[in-house]
């Protein structure tokens, strides 16, 4: 029987103290049962916010999610460190809106 493979994570808005930064940290530590390990790629738009978590083993990328630029020169990378195979996408990046839903404007939501 074939060793299992690493399964690959691609979580993005992994700035500290976040969902996705968490997230990152715990796919990579715990792995999965079917999987040996996770490969998990953390992103965020700046990169200087992740990189100490490059040194634990996760890959790091820059990644803005509201570039089209970005996005497409990032695909081009996930798939060569995933050998174009991505298991799961967590698309965590946001920021926080602390507004009343009513008073918010939606061009500035999309």
């Amino acid at each position: 029987m074939p060793a299992p493979r690493k399964a690959t994570f691609l979580i993005t808005g992994c700035s500290r103290g976040g969902i996705g930064h968490a997230l990152a940290i715990e796919f990579h530590k715990r792995g999965n049962p079917t999987f040996v390990r996770c490969h998990v790629i953390a992103t965020a738009r700046n990169l200087d916010l992740i990189k100490g978590r490059g040194s634990m083993g996760l890959s790091i990328l820059a990644l803005d999610v509201t570039s089209k630029q970005s996005i497409d020169e990032r695909k081009t990378r996930v798939e060569q460190l995933t050998d174009g195979r991505l298991d799961i996408l967590v698309n965590n990046a946001g920021r926080p809106c602390v507004i009343p839903a009513l008073d918010f404007d939606l061009s500035d939501a999309k």
